[in-house]
């Protein structure tokens, strides 16, 4: 071990010295040689039109080979190449075009020298106008309100309509923007809520959401009556019921349901000919006038069927 001590320090400071200059040839032979680095380049497009839009698949970048030396090298690894594509003189149709070394921009000052393109593409973009269109808001309504409730009246949307920007045939079809799903299943009540706008990502919106009023209230029953039990004009008045009136039993929205007159509601008497006999039971239907059809449903009369009874003289 002494020996071998002896040796290691014998001249020590000149070893050194030796090492750290054969570190210097060695640092100054490598930074000398040229090298190909292969480095990725982003694509950059720039210049277009105002008033121009395009769509079409642009890559992030291509790997490109560059010739660079000493310190190039690692200056390229810090601050990569770009890929720069003019597009000011592009105009509507569809715009094709190569990416070559000419396209490649390296950082100001450098000696580095662009070789090849690694993997060579072409853009194919389709070039279009910006156009504005006004659309109409469309709530998008799904799920039935709990069944002791129902929707009645108007779905409303603020803002009622937004403004819209994007491609001409991206915008040109569109007649409206929906909303995100609104739910009522379960609901007892008067919906209010804030829902998203739903786009093609192309398009640019002059607001992102809108506020959606759906108007749910309660289902009521209300007895209606007496009301008279009509008869055919075929029978003439040589017969009546027993009874002569009923109630009849109504279901519906409560705001409308109160509006509901007697007039609104014809009781008749269902016969099938020919009558037997001096008396027949039958049954009764329930006629509701045409503009509450769609909102008010007939339960039943009470009773639900009279004696059909022929007059005495």
């Amino acid at each position: 071990m002494p020996r071998l001590r002896e040796i290691v320090m014998n001249n020590l400071g000149i070893k050194i010295a030796s090492l750290v200059l054969a570190l210097a040839v060695y640092a100054h032979v490598l930074s000398s040689q040229k090298r190909d680095v292969e480095v990725f380049a982003p694509i950059i497009l720039s210049g277009l039109p105002e008033g121009l839009t395009y769509q079409g698949e642009v890559p992030n970048g291509v790997p490109v080979l560059v010739e660079a030396q000493g310190l190039e090298i690692w200056r390229l690894r810090a601050q990569a190449p770009e890929i720069r594509i003019d597009l000011s003189e592009a105009r509507p149709g569809l715009l094709q075009r190569p990416v070559t070394t000419e396209d490649v921009a390296l950082a100001n000052g450098s000696g580095a020298q662009v070789k090849s393109v690694v993997k060579p593409i072409s853009l194919s973009l389709q070039v279009e106008n910006v156009i504005s269109k006004t659309l109409a808001v469309l709530p998008r309504i799904v799920g039935e309100p709990d069944p002791s409730a129902v929707r009645f009246g108007d779905i409303t949307a603020i803002p009622e309509s937004v403004q819209v920007q994007g491609p001409e045939s991206v915008v040109s079809p569109l007649i409206a923007i929906r909303t995100e799903e609104v739910d009522l299943s379960g609901r007892k009540e008067t919906l209010e809520e804030e829902v998203v706008l739903v786009a093609f990502e192309e398009l640019d919106l002059e607001v992102e959401s809108a506020r959606i009023h759906v108007p749910i209230v309660a289902i009521e029953r209300r007895t209606l009556g007496p009301l008279s039990v009509s008869l055919p004009a075929t029978l003439g008045g040589g017969w009546t019921t027993q009874p002569e009136s009923v109630q009849v039993v109504l279901e519906g929205p409560s705001p409308i349901l109160q509006e509901v007159s007697p007039t609104d509601v014809v009781v008749r008497a269902e016969l099938r000919p020919p009558i037997r006999g001096e008396q027949e039971s039958v049954a009764l239907s329930l006629n509701l006038s045409a503009d509450l059809d769609e909102h008010i449903r007939a339960v039943s009369p009470e009773p639900e069927t009279v004696l059909l009874v022929r007059r005495t003289p």
